[in-house]
Formats: structure tokens, C-alpha cells, sequence
């Protein structure tokens, strides 16, 4: 049965939390400090409010105010009611810091540093870690024994950080051979992955309209607090006014599901490229295993999916996940705003390994950007794999594949991908 976040530290530990002298509490406030105002932190309060809240807890000593339910309460005012299961802010939040931490510790010089702090995955209670030399800890109680000390060579700590930054991402250490047999053709390919990357068109005002705005702001001494909401005199603005940028932007969830992808394969050893836009032609799909991340927006996700089981439609303003066959369900988003809020979302992985370039080809892409961040995070971690793959054929892993996925969007972020329909063939 895996274990509850939140639950007790692991045996052997409890000398990192009980009986620390107030030096060690004072260097663990210190090295706080110095944490949350780094450039991993300082941008995210929800982040810096989670670490301050557990890190002061465990110096308290107060354990037992370690868990989810109280952090969702205190830390980001959830009733005391809520369902964890429903909202898991927490859950996210927790994931996000160890992400932060891992981007502060790759830096050799912080890792040299006196203490080093690390939230473990499957659980909220942090850990302390001291180098040698550097006030030693009061004697637990009991004769607990004092954890061994750390000193990084600088090799080291380049070693340690690259492993740390694997680690945030794939959270429970779960056994990552499922990620090696899905990509296994990739793998195997001489040549690098390509990961292409969609071009989305985004749509500004012309400069003459800008101007106008700026003009009448000055004649009235307001200034812009965010970003501009142009409100004109004229009941209209003409179409020359609306200007295409169709090659400067890539989408929110195309750049986390890259870097994610990115990063799990420098971990397996294999080089990867990205490409965006235009960039990708069907002769590079000819010559790679590629990944096409992003659905609407990237013309050959729309390709190679148009005639598999499940496919992205259009109709009536609205873009969905349709089933082809069978029962032929459909997926949308009845709660999407004109901004593209939403509070939940659907993605579609494929994994074609007779695709019609020839070459492994992986599309992940949702109907909003939190759903390819949901299928950029099934793609590279063990544990969401592992979960969505647990009904799957023996061999599934020498056939085609496709799956809907569905997330729930909480404070910005998608949540754990959870799966809705999938096909073998």
C-alpha cells in the first residue's frame, strides 16, 4: 500500500528533527532565509508560504501539524472540511517546492553551503542535512544515532544536483522500467528524439490602436496597472487593427511538457532536439522519433492523429476529444472561459510505433494548455505510467497506443493526469 503523504518520517531520520541545538536551528532559519529569497522562490508566495510553514513546524517540533489537511487549512485557508481528494493544492504545492529546491541546489555553491533542506517525496516533514564541521546537533534522546555528515566535492555537487532535478520530477520512486519500455523504440534509434513544438497564432492590437490608448491614459495621468484593457471611444475596432503574429509564441504547456521530456532523456543517456513551428517537416519526422506536443496549434499532431481511434474535432466554436468508433463518446470543456480558465481538461497521448513517417512518432496535446502540462507529466513519470498503464495488455509495449486523459485544474495547475479511455492495437 503506498504511503500517505504527510505520514512520519522514515526510520533513522528523527536525529535531522528532534534534539537539534539552537545553533543548528538557528544556521536551518538562516539557510531559510537565504532559500526563499533565491530566484527559485522569490517569484512564487504559495511555494515560499508551504516550505516557511513546514520547515518552522518541524523545528517546533510540532510534527503532528505536518500533514495535508492542516497545511491546506492554514497555509492556503481551505475550510476544514475540504476534501484532499478533490482539491489536492497540497499535493501540487508539495511537488512544486521540490521542484524550486532542486532548481536553488543545483548551483554547486549552494550545495556547499552549511545545511542543506530536502522535502522527500511521500511525505511533507522535511529533512536537514549538515556538512561536517559545522555546529554539531545536541545528542537526541534516547542515543538516536547522528545521521552521517555530508561534504561535496565539486564534482560531487554537480552529480548531486543533476540527481536531485531527476528527482523532484518523477516523485515516489516508483520502478522506472515502465519509462524505458515506452520509449524503448526511441531508445534504440541511433538518432536523436526531436521534440517539436507548435507556433500558436496570437492575435494583437495594431500600434496605431495602442497609441490611441496610450494617448488618452497620459491625457488623464492614469497609469496601466497590469496588463492593457484597451477601451476605445469607437464602438469597433477594423480588422487591419488585429494583427497575426503567427511565429513568436509557444504555448504555457508545450514549454513544461519540453523541459519535463527534455530532462527525462538527458537522465536515460539519450540526446534529444527541439524543433517549433515550421521548423519540423515530414522529412525530419522521416529521420527521427519525434514527440509533438500541443494539439489545436501543431499541424502534424493534427496529421498523424485525424484517423486513430480517438481525434481532436471542432464544432460549434468549441474544441474536443472525440471517440471514432464504439461507443463514440466525446470530451469538452463545458466550464471554459474567454480566457481560457477552466477547471478541468482532457489530453490525448498517442504512441504510434508504425506511424506514417516510418519512425516512433508520441503526440501529447490537450484541448488547453493544462491538459498537454497533465500529458507532458504522464509521459515522464513512472508513477502516473505506471497507474494508467495497469490494465494494459503483457505487451502492450510493442503495440500502438492511444489514451484520454483527464485533469482537474486547481490554482492555475493541472493536476495528476487520471486516465478515461485508452485503446491497444
Amino acid at each position: 500500500m503506498r504511503r500517505q503523504e504527510g505520514s512520519a518520517t522514515q526510520a533513522g531520520d528523527r536525529d535531522e528533527l528532534i534534539g537539534l541545538s539552537p545553533d543548528r536551528q538557528r544556521l536551518v532559519r538562516e539557510h531559510l532565509r537565504e532559500v526563499l529569497a533565491s530566484e527559485a522562490f522569490r517569484g512564487s508566495k504559495r511555494s515560499s508560504d508551504f516550505l516557511r510553514f513546514v520547515v518552522e513546524k518541524a523545528l517546533a517540533g510540532e510534527r503532528d501539524e505536518i500533514k495535508e489537511r492542516t497545511i491546506g487549512v492554514k497555509v492556503y485557508g481551505r475550510r476544514e472540511d475540504y476534501d484532499p481528494a478533490e482539491d489536492p493544492v497540497v499535493r501540487l504545492r508539495a511537488n512544486e517546492v521540490r521542484k524550486r529546491l532542486a532548481q536553488y541546489y543545483m548551483q554547486a555553491d549552494q550545495l556547499a553551503g552549511p545545511v542543506r533542506i530536502e522535502l522527500p517525496a511521500g511525505h511533507y516533514v522535511p529533512r536537514f542535512h549538515f556538512r561536517d564541521g559545522v555546529a554539531p546537533a545536541t545528542a537526541p534522546p534516547g542515543g538516536v544515532r547522528t545521521r552521517r555528515m555530508w561534504l561535496l566535492a565539486p564534482a560531487g555537487a554537480a552529480v548531486l544536483a543533476l540527481a536531485m532535478a531527476g528527482y523532484w520530477m518523477y516523485g515516489n520512486r516508483v520502478d522506472q522500467g515502465v519509462l524505458r519500455r515506452f520509449w524503448s523504440p526511441a531508445l534504440r534509434s541511433s538518432e536523436a528524439v526531436l521534440i517539436c513544438l507548435a507556433h500558436p497564432v496570437v492575435y494583437a492590437l495594431s500600434p496605431e490602436v495602442h497609441k490611441d490608448f496610450l494617448d488618452k491614459m497620459a491625457q488623464t495621468g492614469q497609469e496601466p496597472s497590469g496588463p492593457y484593457v484597451v477601451r476605445l471611444d469607437r464602438a469597433t475596432i477594423p480588422a487591419r487593427d488585429i494583427v497575426p503574429i503567427p511565429d513568436q509564441y509557444v504555448g504555457v504547456g508545450d514549454a513544461y511538457s519540453a523541459a519535463l521530456l527534455t530532462r527525462l532523456f538527458t537522465e536515460m543517456g539519450k540526446s534529444s532536439k527541439l524543433r517549433i513551428g515550421s521548423d519540423t517537416s515530414f522529412t525530419d519526422l522521416r529521420s527521427y522519433p519525434a514527440v509533438l506536443l500541443g494539439a489545436n496549434s501543431n499541424r502534424w499532431t493534427m496529421t498523424v492523429t485525424r484517423e486513430l481511434p480517438f481525434v481532436f474535432r471542432r464544432g460549434f466554436g468549441a474544441f474536443y476529444i472525440e471517440e471514432t468508433s464504439g461507443a463514440r463518446r466525446n470530451w469538452k470543456l463545458n466550464a471554459l472561459e474567454p480566457n481560457g480558465k477552466t477547471p478541468e481538461d482532457y489530453a490525448l497521448v498517442t504512441r504510434l510505433l508504425d506511424s506514417p513517417s516510418g519512425r516512433m512518432i508520441v503526440a501529447a496535446g490537450g484541448i488547453t494548455q493544462y491538459g498537454t502540462h497533465a500529458a507532458g507529466e504522464f509521459l515522464t513519470n513512472p508513477q502516473y505510467l505506471s497507474q494508467i498503464l495497469a490494465g494494459a495488455p503483457e505487451n502492450w509495449h510493442a503495440r500502438n497506443m492511444q489514451c484520454v486523459l483527464h485533469t482537474r485544474v486547481v490554482g492555475g495547475a493541472p493536476g495528476p493526469p487520471r486516465l478515461v479511455a485508452i485503446r491497444f492495437w
